[in-house]
């Protein structure tokens, strides 16, 4: 199972997915600077404190209407507001989705969708 909900703590709207694909993408995002020194060399720095977010990539597939209903509407209610997920690992995470647009795939002619978002957040 896998678990969208706004506010992400606690559980007044949420929406129950199908595990996503297997292969999801994960990048992580570490919030450094890195310049080039007056010699050339690039140097990175990063403070302890600063946040370390994770951005990972979920891909659904075999959405039934109501599924695919429900996802769109999430989307559009709590478009860059603080979400939270419990994964399909059972992995808790807070944060926002990033993807510019959400598409929806029909891929059986009404009885099966397809959806995919970005998710950049951090583990609660």
């Amino acid at each position: 199972m896998f678990t969208l909900r706004y506010p992400a703590v606690g559980s007044a709207d949420t929406v129950i997915l199908p595990n996503p694909v297997l292969g999801d993408i994960q990048r992580i995002a570490t919030e450094g600077i890195v310049r080039r020194t007056t010699g050339g060399d690039l140097v990175g720095v990063r403070d302890a404190d600063w946040p370390q977010k994770q951005i990972n990539v979920y891909e659904f597939v075999v959405l039934t209407e109501t599924e695919k209903d429900d996802l769109l509407t999430f989307l559009e209610n709590y478009a860059g507001l603080e979400i939270g997920i419990t994964d399909h690992h059972g992995q808790e995470w807070t944060g926002v989705i990033t993807s510019p647009e959400n598409e929806i795939v029909t891929v059986k002619d009404t009885c099966s969708y397809g959806a995919s978002f970005e998710f950049l957040g951090a583990k609660a």
